[in-house]
């Protein structure tokens, strides 16, 4: 589905009413699916390019919990890699999701 994502974390800290990420708002096709790692198996939702869906995605959540669902759209919540150094550490991360 066609979505517009606001993040509610950055790097791993909530961000306020009146702060806003970084990135700003993402806007793009929301896609699920799940995925087999070493800890089971992970739902994970993607924002991609809709006109590109072979590209990388433009943001990726790990291990999504559906938070709340409204009538203008919804709000996940799960982890966020990033890179650090050269590892991965992983943060809490937060979408919300308004479909278009």
């Amino acid at each position: 589905m066609r979505a517009t994502v606001h993040l509610t974390h950055h790097r791993g800290n909530w961000l306020g009413e009146h702060q806003h990420h970084p990135r700003g708002e993402l806007k793009g096709e929301l896609l699920t699916y799940q995925r087999t790692s070493k800890r089971g198996v992970l739902t994970v939702a993607t924002l991609r390019d809709p006109n590109n869906h072979i590209a990388e995605p433009i943001i990726e959540l790990l291990d999504v919990a559906l938070y709340l669902i409204g009538p203008q759209g919804l709000h996940l919540r799960g982890l966020e890699r990033l890179a650090v150094d050269v590892r991965y550490q992983f943060v809490v991360q937060g979408w919300v999701v308004e479909v278009r």
